[in-house]
């Protein structure tokens, strides 16, 4: 005979009758995420910028890492997360293999809940972990029925809720630490310089005047950290905010072109199709690029 769980047993008889049978507990607002996309990729040096509205949960399962997301750099060690929100440029350095990251991409129709995991790196549990084993399993085909879609999003909600527990919990003498080096040192500097004057025309010179380095030094220094070249950079972080008031604010794109730091619309669209392919009304009307 099969023994019964007696500690749910005892949890059954705890329950006992009902006080209303008519009137339970209500949920609120089902807010879950959808269009879900997981994938890994051995070199994240290319993966950057979002430019749509998704999240971004990034799991790492493996090594250290850092991530910037936009004026900011995080340590992301070994068994930590951190969720990206929509518009907010980010960029991987120094990171060899990433074949041990996750990320799960997602889209969410209204996110005020998640706001407390805004630019936190929360150490998963073993609870968050094993929600992530589920979700993988689901997503990599282990489900193939009607209800795979539901699941993998009811997971993938769990999830979160996981982290935003732990976020909950989190001591400011708990949060993730490390040593950055000198060169990541006068990153982070760079990256703060570059955000507060992103709607003003960004010189190089300038920028490397006010590091106190040689404006080829500079250029040397960032590809060696970024793998892609500062000019570059300093383009994306303000194509990133183009997208962001394009997608939020009914602003004219000769509003949107000045809040950029361009002089022009006509040198702010030529730069925006450059970037991205389309055209910044285009990108209005559609609502997102493709990556």
């Amino acid at each position: 005979m099969k023994k019964y769980d007696s500690a749910l047993t005892k949890r059954v008889v705890e329950t006992g009758v009902a006080l209303d049978y008519f009137n339970g507990v209500r949920h609120g607002p089902l807010l879950l995420p959808d269009n879900i996309v997981c994938f890994s990729h051995r070199h994240v040096a290319s993966l950057h910028a979002a430019h749509h509205c998704r999240f971004m949960l990034l799991q790492n399962t493996r090594g250290d890492g850092i991530v910037c997301v936009d004026a900011n750099m995080f340590p992301l060690p070994e068994s930590h997360a951190m969720l990206i929100f929509p518009f907010q440029a980010h960029y991987y350095p120094a990171v060899d293999d990433a074949s041990g990251w996750l990320f799960t991409s997602f889209e969410i129709s209204e996110y005020s809940h998640l706001e407390k995991l805004r630019n936190r790196v929360i150490k998963s549990s073993a609870r968050s972990a094993s929600l992530t084993r589920r979700l993988l399993r689901i997503y990599n085909g282990e489900g193939t029925d009607e209800s795979s879609g539901n699941r993998l999003s009811l997971y993938t909600g769990l999830l979160l809720e996981q982290y935003m527990a732990s976020a909950r919990k989190l001591r400011p003498d708990k949060l993730a630490t490390t040593e950055f080096s000198a060169h990541q040192q006068t990153m982070r500097k760079l990256q703060r310089l570059i955000f507060q004057h992103v709607g003003e025309p960004v010189s190089i010179t300038d920028l490397a005047a006010e590091l106190s380095l040689s404006e080829s030094h500079l250029r040397l220094l960032f590809r060696s950290e970024f793998h892609t070249s500062l000019g570059y950079y300093i383009r994306d972080v303000k194509m990133t905010r183009a997208c962001h008031l394009l997608a939020t604010r009914n602003g004219t794109v000769t509003a949107i072109a000045d809040a950029c730091g361009y002089e022009t619309v006509y040198s702010f669209s030529r730069a925006f199709k450059t970037h991205y392919g389309i055209s910044p009304r285009e990108y209005r009307k559609n609502g997102f690029v493709e990556s």
